[in-house]
């Protein structure tokens, strides 16, 4: 009898952490760990901060190169986030616009406006999209990771809608499920100042599909602050991706006054 109420507790204990409980991003986020913040890595800026649109309580992140020629002039991005869900609202590049609209049913729309050599078009997607959709492309990819409650063991999921579309004029659109994992801590050095600093990692709960592999290192002080990343395919998640590594040179964390 022993040993079968010790091999039961033993199933029971193995079921129990296959079905470790993991939350979603959308049920952690506190929007008010935002904060006004620039972030310089010698070629481009990065600028965080809340904003108001018509009224509408928004987060602004986006990046611009500070290199005046024209090549690199057309490569910025403007993200502009829903305040409360950090769900996007807008995002604007040389090569065109994604504009979201959140319907009945789970169902978004998008509405991509492409102006390649001055030829305009404009194309309307729809697709089913259970939970809250975050962004893995361009600057918003971190507000995201600095809106969570970060600590060495944190686990999360949260779905990202995957398109290409305006680094290309491809506009298909997916639905992809994505992990995020606080796997560590680490000390990076900044201006000749240690940070201690989480690292996070995220790629796609399905390791068949293909997504996102992103690695950040994030101050454990706060606003959290992201001080370098890994930005690749996932194919390369367990791979050598130190040659990948982009570093900040210089972070500001601005004095943040009530927007509203």
């Amino acid at each position: 009898m022993k040993f079968l109420i010790l091999f039961c507790s033993i199933l029971l204990s193995a079921y129990s952490y296959s079905k470790e409980f993991i939350p979603r991003a959308e049920d952690l986020i506190t929007p008010e760990k935002i904060k006004q913040t620039i972030n310089y890595n010698g070629e481009d800026i990065y600028f965080t901060t809340a904003d108001t649109i018509g009224g509408k309580k928004i987060i602004r992140s986006f990046h611009t190169p500070i290199d005046p020629s024209n090549e690199s002039v057309n490569n910025f991005d403007n993200d502009l986030l829903d305040y409360q869900t950090l769900r996007p609202l807008f995002k604007k590049h040389p090569h065109g616009t994604i504009e979201y609209h959140y319907l009945k049913d789970n169902i978004v729309k998008l509405t991509f406006q492409s102006s390649i050599e001055g030829i305009q078009k404009t194309v309307i997607k729809e697709i089913h999209a259970q939970y809250h959709n975050y962004v893995m492309s361009g600057p918003a990819l971190p507000v995201l990771i600095t809106a969570l409650p970060l600590k060495v063991g944190l686990k999360v999921k949260f779905s990202a809608i995957s398109t290409i579309f305006p680094y290309a004029i491809d506009y298909g659109v997916s639905v992809v499920d994505y992990m995020l994992e606080v796997t560590g801590s680490e000390v990076i050095t900044l201006d000749n100042i240690n940070h201690d600093t989480f690292t996070v990692e995220i790629y796609p709960e399905n390791s068949d599909v293909e997504g996102v592999y992103f690695k950040g290192w994030f101050t454990k002080s706060l606003p959290n602050i992201k001080l370098q990343n890994i930005y690749t395919s996932s194919k390369n998640k367990d791979k050598n991706n130190s040659e990948l590594i982009h570093k900040s040179r210089k972070v500001i964390r601005l004095n943040q006054t009530d927007l509203w």
